[in-house]
């Protein structure tokens, strides 16, 4: 269980109560770069590969970008924007783009990578930012799929080394024959006048997946790293255009994917760093004696740039995956701090580095592949306060937090003003803002010199449940940011949950008592639950169940009278407390159902009705009440409840609730028992003559004492007497009985008496003899 410490909230968002310290430290390294952005420009279809140049001599950084099956160039302006991308059609659907002065003129040019036709080609600058074809250069080998620029023959002069993904055997020539040696990495040499010679290949076994070029060896001339597979090799340059034999110099556990060749800690040695898949750098130090000292890793994306980005002198190194770009500064011998997210749009892929916006800094370009686009971010410099939020996570209810601290630096030329730090926003009293850290800042308003640093703590306290949010807000003469916002988010520990799996809602009882079933759990970041408590009444009182993420509870005698109540649960874990969900509804229903069996229509009728609320059967009607069940034997077995029970009773029925109630043997609906009677030694009562007729045996005497309006339909092979006429009560003879409806005979032989029929009669079949009948 977590302990719990009481704060009193500071009502109002300021920010100090406070000791003055007086004292503040050099600013440390590894101060975060601030970057605006992303600016998203449009109309690059699928953008996978970048590059950066002035394309049309205006002095401002232009962009490059390869898409399926174009070049798209986007010309920069002044201010860091670019203006609409212009396309050219290439051949491959996916190409890579490097730039290069290949002509001389001092305009860089472009060279493409063509996967689909083996083949390098090359677009010279016309000068006002748009291209020529100058030709086609067989790669030397099958899918080339990345190009990088040297010279490596030293004639001062740009080449180009390819990297071939395919295996093909070496010929210059196809078709070649079969079969020589695999070509995998070949050189164009530049001729200085936007031609190449014919590619000299390397001859390596397998598929290259990742190259580098640099003087790896420090002898002055350019080197290849390769990466084959799992292994890095490097290849020395002879200073020709051709290399020693393949070193191996290292390896990794999966396939590698980039490799960048750098001096990372300012050694003059070369240092190598790779990706694997994933978002992890592998580093590799070199040892100065042509060897790498054990690799060991950094989080920080993939299509890596290694820049220096804040002016420090040392390098830094970008990555890139979905949706964001992370910065990570270099100490200055071979790691980095840990990284600075910038959140983007869409599947970033390629990025390289310019001073878009000409204020001194090296901003940042990204080829947007899943937006269709290139995002730019621009470089603010340092910033003046890291991190750039803080979030408090599942912190219990009136539990203050563990501290968050935040370095105020002053990384510009001059003196740095702080005016005020506050904390705003709707949850703002949650939060507290006070000096602290290592070396705290001063209290109210402050000064920091040029290089110096401070630094202060936030602390959460919840008061209610949900997350909270406010802003630290930090004011001073910064001449980029001099209002910097920082977000506070804090996550209150949410409380355990509980569910009741048994009584279902809508559960119906006659009981006092009820068992309550269910299960609980504790909440993301929560302690375990300790405690489950039922009510019966809503949420008013509340009593124990035993056990936790499976428990049982007993509401007893808390259901003394018939009603619905609303039963709920709730758990406990340490100081955190379920606000109760809804719960289910039970009823109570004490009253046993009524009913009565009557004979109607010639067969024995159940009428019943339940008290249960929301369950009424005024009538068993038509067959089935789904609210009573009914026993004919005494209550051993019960069936659903049914408009006709097949016997005159006595029997039983019950409600859902389980309420009995006896009924007894049943009666006539009438005195009479309705106005036909069937003239028997025990006489039988109908209301339709129809139903009279249909129960009739051969030789009975049908009486009729009222009229009635229906079809009749004689039918059966019998002997039977229909007369109308009589009273009330069958004794005498009074008239004539009407009928409104039509008459078929069919079968049978039927003597018909003292009738008005106001209707048809149609002989189709039988004997009929009618007396005193009138059709009307």
């Amino acid at each position: 269980m977590k302990s719990l410490r009481v704060k009193f909230l500071v009502i109002f968002a300021l920010f100090f109560s406070m000791q003055v310290t007086g004292t503040v430290k050099a600013l440390a390294s590894g101060m975060p770069v601030q970057f605006d952005g992303p600016f998203n420009y449009s109309g690059v279809s699928s953008a996978s590969s970048i590059v950066s140049a002035d394309f049309n001599g205006d002095g401002n950084y232009d962009l490059a970008v390869s898409g399926y099956s174009y070049i798209y160039i986007l010309l920069g302006n002044s201010d860091g924007s670019f203006r609409t991308p212009v396309g050219y059609s290439v051949d491959s659907p996916y190409a890579t783009v490097s730039s290069g002065d290949f002509n001389g003129d001092g305009k860089p040019d472009l060279a493409i990578t063509n996967s689909s036709t083996n083949t390098v080609s090359i677009l010279i600058n016309n000068g006002y930012g748009s291209f020529s074809p100058k030709g086609d250069y067989y790669s030397g080998g099958d899918v080339p799929s990345y190009m990088t620029t040297g010279d490596f023959n030293g004639d001062g002069k740009v080449d180009l080394a390819v990297m071939n993904y395919g295996k093909t055997i070496q010929c210059l020539t196809p078709p070649c024959p079969q079969p020589t040696t695999v070509i995998n990495v070949s050189v164009l040499l530049g001729n200085g006048n936007g031609t190449f010679q014919s590619a000299i290949p390397t001859s390596f076994v397998d598929r290259p997946s990742a190259l580098d070029v640099a003087d790896v060896n420090g002898d002055g001339r350019l080197d290849l790293a390769i990466a084959i597979g799992k292994t890095i090799y490097l290849l020395n340059g002879l200073g020709n255009g051709s290399f020693q034999s393949p070193v191996s110099i290292g390896s990794s556990a999966s396939t590698i994917d980039e490799l960048h060749v750098a001096d990372l800690n300012k050694d003059g040695v070369q240092d190598i760093v790779s990706i694997s898949g994933g978002d992890i750098a592998s580093i590799r130090l070199g040892s100065g004696s042509g060897e790498f000292l054990e690799p060991f890793n950094h989080q920080i994306g993939k299509y890596l740039l290694i820049r220096d980005l804040d002016g420090d002198g040392i390098l830094d190194i970008t990555g890139v995956g979905n949706y964001d770009v992370k910065v990570s500064l270099g100490k200055g011998d071979g790691t980095f701090y840990p990284a600075e997210r910038y959140v983007g749009t869409g599947r970033y892929s390629k990025i390289v580095a310019g001073d878009f916006d000409h204020n001194g800094r090296p901003d940042l370009a990204i080829a947007n592949f899943g937006n269709n686009s290139v995002s730019v971010f621009l470089n603010k410099g340092s910033k003046m306060v890291t991190p750039s939020s803080a979030s408090f996570y599942w912190v219990d209810l009136l539990t203050t937090s563990a501290p968050s601290y935040f370095t105020i630096a002053n990384s510009i030329g001059t003196p740095l003003y702080v005016s005020s730090i506050n904390v705003s926003g709707t949850d703002s009293a949650m939060f507290t803002v006070t000096t602290g850290g290592a070396t705290p800042c001063q209290g109210g308003s402050f000064t920091l010199a040029q290089g110096e640093s401070c630094t202060i703590q936030a602390t959460f306290t919840p008061a209610s449940y949900n997350n909270k949010y406010a802003s630290l807000v930090i004011a001073s003469d910064h001449p980029v940011t001099p209002t910097v916002s920082i977000p506070l988010t804090g996550f209150a520990t949410p409380p355990p949950s509980s569910t009741i799996t048994s009584p279902q809602t809508g559960f119906v009882t006659r009981d006092n008592y009820l068992i309550v079933n269910g299960t609980a759990s504790p909440s993301s970041g929560g302690d375990p639950v300790t405690q489950i408590e039922v009510s019966s009444d809503g949420g008013t009182t509340w009593s124990v169940a035993s056990g936790t993420t499976n428990w049982t509870g007993n509401i007893l005698f808390h259901l003394p009278y018939d009603g619905v109540y609303n039963i709920k649960s709730r758990a406990r874990a340490g100081t955190d407390v379920e606000t109760p969900k809804s719960g289910i509804t039970v009823t109570v229903d004490k009253t046993p159902p009524t009913g009565s069996l009557v004979f109607w229509y010639g067969e024995w009728s159940l009428n019943a009705s339940s008290t249960t609320p929301g369950v009424f059967c005024p009538e068993v009607c038509p067959s089935v009440c789904g609210a009573l069940d009914m026993s004919l034997d005494g209550g051993t077995t019960w069936q659903p409840a049914t408009l006709h029970p097949g016997t005159s009773g006595p029997i039983f029925i019950r409600d859902k609730a389980g309420n009995f109630a006896y009924v007894p043997a049943g009666s006539y609906a009438n005195s009479y028992g309705g106005p036909v009677q069937v003239a028997r030694s025990t006489t039988l009562y109908y209301s339709l003559i129809q139903h009279a007729y249909d129960a009739a045996l051969d030789g009975d005497l049908i009486k009729i004492a009222s009229g009635s309006t229906e079809n009749l339909v004689l039918a059966r092979s019998t002997s039977l007497t229909i007369r109308g006429g009589y009273n009330s009560g069958f004794s005498a003879m009074t008239g004539t009985t009407p009928i409104t409806g039509n008459m078929t005979l069919q079968a049978g032989s039927s003597l018909i008496e003292n009738i008005e029929l106001r209707g048809t009669i149609s002989i189709e079949g039988g004997d009929a003899t009618l007396s005193n009948v009138s059709i009307l």
